[in-house]
């Protein structure tokens, strides 16, 4: 049982920092013109396929990290549940936040982080994509004999 429940912490945790570690490297990489849209806080096309990609793969590795410390698929189902239940809790409290005014000039990268605005496609896709990515995760990782 310990293992089971610290798989899935430990799981979710890998899923955190890749997901941090990325985002904030991609948002030095594209710079605030090309991660947001014109004179705006919404996230541009770009940006939005490029964070798809990297959900998926901090999802993968969540769900093999997941897997190798459980070395059960029990454990997997519960992050991937997790993970779903949490990012549906995100995208609703997410849904109608939008930024009043219009970017203008340089930002922070903080303050374009605080005021940014994403679809409600992106917001609800993410949850989908973070339970199914886990599973997929999950059963790249050969059981073990416990």
């Amino acid at each position: 049982m310990g293992r089971a429940i610290l798989g899935v912490i430990l799981g979710y945790l890998a899923m955190v920092v890749v997901v941090v570690v990325s985002f904030t490297a991609l948002q030095f990489g594209l710079g605030t013109e090309k991660v947001f849209k014109p004179a705006s806080y919404e996230a541009s096309s770009m940006f939005l396929a490029c964070a798809i990609v990297i959900s998926v793969i901090a999802a993968v590795i969540g769900g093999l990290a997941c897997a190798a410390i459980a070395r059960r698929p029990k454990p997997v189902l519960a992050l991937a549940i997790v993970v779903l239940v949490l990012g549906a809790i995100n995208a609703a409290t997410h849904m109608n936040v939008r930024a009043t005014e219009p970017r203008l000039g340089n930002i922070s990268p903080m303050e374009a982080a605080q005021k940014a605005t994403q679809p409600a496609w992106y917001l609800w896709s993410l949850p989908v994509i973070g339970a199914v990515g886990a599973l997929i995760g999950g059963r790249l990782k050969k059981p073990t004999a416990v």
